[in-house]
């Protein structure tokens, strides 16, 4: 019986061709092994399932939405009550 678990596939937002999932692990997230802080990192995937590519954050993201029409990720970190906002025009 296990008393607690690690969950890597956190939160999603989506796109019209692609959708993106927050992913923790690896050594930047045993560097930080409690999942309610550590920071993330996007996966982003086709609706085939493919994988396109991936972007390390340097903060936790605890809620996350994109906005299509400007480009924008606006993401959420409610361990420091703060509001981050991604450029993703160029993808």
């Amino acid at each position: 019986f296990y008393t607690s678990t690690i969950d890597h596939f956190m939160k999603a937002a989506w796109a019209e061709s692609f959708f993106m999932v927050t992913y923790c692990a690896g050594d930047y997230y045993v560097n930080q092994p409690d999942q309610d802080s550590a920071a993330s990192e996007l996966l982003f995937f086709d609706y085939d399932g493919n994988f396109i590519k991936s972007v390390k954050l340097d903060t936790h993201v605890s809620r996350m939405t994109y906005d299509e029409k400007n480009h924008i990720l606006y993401t959420v970190d409610f361990n420091t009550d703060s509001i981050y906002s991604y450029d993703l025009v160029s993808f």
